[in-house]
């Protein structure tokens, strides 16, 4: 089998690559230190330091280039993280979306909506022959009436806890300002519950 031309020509780069470094690492090395010596002493160094230091620099910048294209995780020239000639492996890992790369949820969240229905509480307020020794407050879905304490007791006993409260009102109700809509407001809200007023068109179902 024929080798890939590719796969013979990246180790080359990468070996191309240190010697680069190598080489750039020596000659700013020696621009360096000449530069220096002109700003400093007035005079050019030494020949002697300064191969030692030109080689210093070369070695070290070789260094860094080479575990840079040949350290783990391939970091350089085509490797799976950041690189010159482009990054990434192509592969997912899993988490992504196809098409537009919008996330959907499919299909229904019965839980998520339960939780959602109890974190607010709906209570009908009632009027006339319906109340007695102060029960204007019917949670809905119940058929026993309670007191304001009673509903305060019900909501820090409700699991998961009520967030908010949705006083509905109809047309048999109490009237929408009257004291005992007015505690009912005020009591959900010293609770730290959000509060919302429903008034609907028709009688209060029996």
């Amino acid at each position: 089998m024929m080798p890939n031309v590719s796969d013979l020509g990246l180790p080359l780069l990468k070996v191309l690559a240190v010697i680069g470094g190598l080489a750039a690492g020596a000659f700013g090395t020696g621009w360096i230190v000449r530069l220096i010596c002109k700003l400093t002493v007035r005079r050019k160094p030494p020949p002697s330091v300064l191969r030692v230091l030109r080689g210093l620099g070369g070695l070290t910048l070789g260094v860094a280039v080479w575990l840079w294209v040949f350290g783990p995780g391939g970091g350089g020239f085509g490797g799976s993280g950041f690189g010159l000639f482009g990054g990434g492996s192509g592969k997912g890992n899993g988490s992504e979306t196809e098409g537009d790369g919008s996330s959907e949820k499919k299909g229904p969240q019965p839980a998520t909506e339960r939780a959602e229905n109890h974190a607010v509480l709906r209570i009908v307020m009632l009027g006339g022959d319906r109340v007695a020794a102060g029960r204007f407050y019917l949670i809905e879905g119940e058929k026993q009436p309670r007191t304001l304490d009673e509903i305060e007791q019900t909501i820090k006993q409700r699991r998961p806890p009520v967030q908010g409260i949705e006083i509905v009102i109809y047309l048999n109700s109490v009237a929408d300002a009257s004291p005992a809509v007015t505690r009912l407001d005020r009591r959900a809200k010293d609770l730290g519950l959000t509060v919302n007023i429903s008034k609907r068109g028709t009688d209060a179902p029996p």
